[in-house]
Order: structure tokens, then C-alpha cells, then sequence
């Protein structure tokens, strides 16, 4: 029996994974799997850079066993479909499922993937000491390398649009990927952070707060980038809000915007036709209906009277799910 050559640099190392061109039909039916190479850089850089960004998806054993690859190369592996394990030549062991994102390291041996199980994953291989740096400031564990970050579709598009598109190879490609790559790897851990063992929730949510007020003086709320000043993805953000303030991130917006009303209509001597097109309404009328529901007066009458210039707190859903 023919002993299996051992890879002796990176691209003898690249084609020896990714190879399904080269596989008959009777090989993919005895191993049902689809490797694919998206992406690769071979071009050396001094800060760092992605050597490859590839992925597997299976129906049954998958081959993903790997040695020492190449010295000095990480990969960072994110599940998108099914579920799994992992496990490690120093015992390191885990079950893995959809949305679980974890780092290998080129001095242990490791395997992984769903078994018999359905199983599909993005791999990003890099390397450089911009990367090393997380480790040695233990900002990413090597004992404990997983995380869980949802929704799937938004971190699978920050991982393929590490992806360059019809540019040659080159030092300044190598460099800029591998620098979004930083990013998106360390806006991992702090969502990963923030998930497991949060902060101070009421600092957090009076600092959301004062976002939403901002925005609702413009008459409208870009929950994106919101989300993006803490870190968040909008789903994490609209849920954490959900969770800690007992209504989401639109009820508290609509508030908001009434509470800017109320300043308007009180203070300023812009008309009401005027006040209703700053805030966003698409007529007068309707935003005269939404001013004396929250109100409980008209924006003429309030004009008039000048009570309750506030709304207190947000409309908050009943037990039955509808807005009281």
C-alpha cells in the first residue's frame, strides 16, 4: 500500500484539502462532501494576512482531520448547517452546532465536522503577527477557542466579503484582508462577551436610549447603526433591548418621536403641517392621530394648554401581545 505523502509547503498543503475537481464519481459517492477553495493568497506579508477562505459541506463522515498544516497558519471555522464535533490532540473536546464559531492552532492536531451527520462550515486559514497578538494578550483563549454568534447569515456575509473579487494577488490585497479579518474577529469576541456575561444593563440601555432619542429627532431610527456603535448585530441589539427594558427598541422609538412632538408643538413655532414633515409622517393627519393617542390631546389642543409635555414611558403590550 502506497504510504500518503505529507504536504511540504503551503500549496502542495491547499491542494491536498481541496481537491474535489480531481475526485471521480465513485469517490464523491463513497465520501459525500463538496470542498471549495474561494479563495487563497500565497504571497507572504509581514503583519498578516488570509491565506484561504474555503468551504465544506457533507452528508456524511467528513475528512477533516488535520496535522501541523504548515507552521505558523491558525483557521477560524464557523458552522453554518447542522451540528457536530471538535476535538483535540491535548483532549480538548466539544459538540458543536450552527452558529458555534471556533479557532484551530497549527501546534495541535485537531479534527471536526458532523460525522453522519449533515454539516457545512466557512473556513478562513491566516496568519501573522497581528493575529498572534490576540493570544498572547489572552483576548482569544486557546483553551477554551468557541464561541456562539447569531444570526448565521450576517456573520457567514462578514466572512465571504473577506472574499477579494477580481484582484490579482498582491501584498496590499493580503494586507487589507487580513486586517478586516482583525475586525471581524474581534467584534466576534466582544458579541461573544457581551452575550455570555453582559455589563451593566442600565447603563447600557439609558446609553441605547439616548441613541434612539437622537435619531428620533431626525424622525427616523437606523437600528443598523445603532448597533454598530455597540458592537451589536441589530437582531443581538433588538433583543437585548427586548430583554432588559420589557419592549423593543420601535416601541421606545415611537415614544421618542412623540416626546419630540410634544417639545415641538409646545416650544417652537413651527406649524403643525411642518412639525408632521420634520418627524417623518406622510400627512398631518396621521400624525395627529399617533400625537392625541400618546397624548391624549391633539396637537392644537396641546399647543393651547401646554400639559403633560412629556410621554412618560412607552406604550407597552399587554399580556395578550397587543399595544395597550
Amino acid at each position: 500500500m502506497m504510504k500518503k505523502a505529507i504536504p511540504t509547503n503551503l500549496q502542495d498543503a491547499l491542494d491536498a484539502v481541496f481537491r474535489e475537481d480531481s475526485r471521480d464519481a465513485g469517490e464523491i459517492a463513497r465520501h459525500p462532501f463538496i470542498m471549495r477553495l474561494l479563495y487563497k493568497n500565497l504571497i507572504p506579508n509581514p503583519f498578516g494576512r488570509v491565506v484561504l477562505v474555503g468551504t465544506v459541506k457533507s452528508w456524511g463522515p467528513t475528512p477533516t482531520s488535520k496535522a501541523k498544516i504548515i507552521g505558523g497558519i491558525s483557521s477560524l471555522v464557523y458552522v453554518l448547517e447542522g451540528s457536530g464535533h471538535f476535538s483535540r490532540s491535548d483532549g480538548l473536546k466539544r459538540n458543536l452546532k450552527a452558529g458555534d464559531m471556533f479557532f484551530t492552532f497549527p501546534e495541535f492536531r485537531h479534527s471536526y465536522g458532523g460525522g453522519l451527520k449533515a454539516w457545512s462550515d466557512l473556513s478562513v486559514w491566516y496568519e501573522g503577527p497581528i493575529f498572534d497578538a490576540l493570544f498572547s494578550t489572552g483576548v482569544l483563549d486557546k483553551n477554551e477557542p468557541f464561541l456562539h454568534l447569531e444570526p448565521i447569515l450576517y456573520w457567514q456575509g462578514k466572512l465571504q466579503d473577506l472574499i477579494v473579487q477580481d484582484a490579482a494577488p498582491s501584498r496590499e490585497n493580503a494586507f487589507l484582508t487580513g486586517s478586516k479579518l482583525l475586525h471581524i474577529i474581534t467584534e466576534a469576541l466582544n458579541e461573544h462577551y457581551i452575550g455570555m456575561h453582559g455589563m451593566d444593563e442600565q447603563n447600557w440601555i439609558l446609553k441605547v436610549k439616548h441613541e434612539i432619542d437622537l435619531s428620533a429627532r431626525s424622525g427616523k431610527m437606523n437600528l443598523c447603526d445603532i448597533a454598530k456603535r455597540f458592537h451589536h448585530t441589530p437582531e443581538t441589539l433588538r433583543r437585548r433591548f427586548t430583554k432588559i427594558a420589557g419592549y423593543s427598541p420601535g416601541v421606545y422609538f415611537r415614544s421618542a418621536i412623540m416626546n419630540y412632538a410634544a417639545e415641538l408643538v409646545h416650544d417652537s413655532n413651527l406649524s403643525i403641517a411642518e412639525i408632521s414633515e420634520k418627524l417623518g409622517y406622510c400627512d398631518q393627519f396621521h400624525f395627529s392621530r399617533q400625537f392625541k393617542k400618546a397624548l391624549g390631546k391633539s396637537p392644537v389642543q396641546f399647543r393651547k394648554t401646554g400639559h403633560n409635555l412629556h410621554v412618560t414611558r412607552p406604550t407597552l403590550p399587554n399580556h395578550r401581545g397587543q399595544v395597550s
